[in-house]
């Protein structure tokens, strides 16, 4: 028979039995979140299984946001290095030296270090950003293919109706296809 893995308690159950949740658990999380832990390991904090972690975070509001809000600051810190990485930076230090008298203080001396910019981490940086960028691209692009809410379509032609002199009109692409007054963004469909 193999020997059972328990390197990672929440991986274990114990019949059916879960462990309720706290409200001081949200706090608790965010905190072991910003400091990088990722979800098996916060849950072995809590000595909960992945299930019960998951539980909570689709439940507990509070404590969803607190593991997002967590994730987000530990994510941030890792764009920032990376950042200073891909740019360079410069940072204070201290030389020590032991002076050659029987009894003396040691001589501090500062100075700065500059760490010139890494080449693969701005490479990386770009690439990133390019790919954070086309995402986005494409999501508007789907955006500005879908309709407008109706609240907004009747809104908009309030609008209209009520400024003539303005000479505006609604756009047709904001429409429904099918509905009269609709027209393709930037040519046919």
């Amino acid at each position: 028979m193999g020997q059972r893995n328990t390197k990672h308690k929440s991986l274990e159950t114990v019949g059916n039995v879960t462990k309720p949740f706290r409200p001081e658990y949200a706090e608790q999380a965010r905190k072991l979140c910003a400091a990088g832990f990722s979800e098996i390991e916060v849950a072995d904090f809590f000595a909960v299984d992945l299930a019960t972690y998951c539980r909570w975070e689709a439940e507990e509001e509070d404590f969803r946001n607190a593991v997002v809000l967590g994730s987000a600051l530990a994510d941030a810190r890792v764009v920032g290095s990376l950042f200073r990485r891909a740019v360079g930076y410069t940072y204070e230090a201290v030389k020590i030296f032991r002076t050659r008298r029987d009894g003396a203080p040691p001589l501090i001396v500062p100075y700065e270090v500059h760490v010139p910019p890494d080449t693969k981490a701005a490479i990386y940086w770009i690439e990133s950003r390019s790919r954070k960028s086309d995402r986005a691209d494409a999501s508007q692009q789907d955006r500005d293919h879908e309709p407008a809410e109706p609240w907004i379509l009747q809104f908009l032609e309030k609008f209209v109706a009520d400024h003539p002199a303005a000479n505006l009109s609604v756009p047709g692409h904001l429409y429904p296809v099918g509905h009269p007054s609709h027209r393709p963004r930037g040519g046919a469909e």
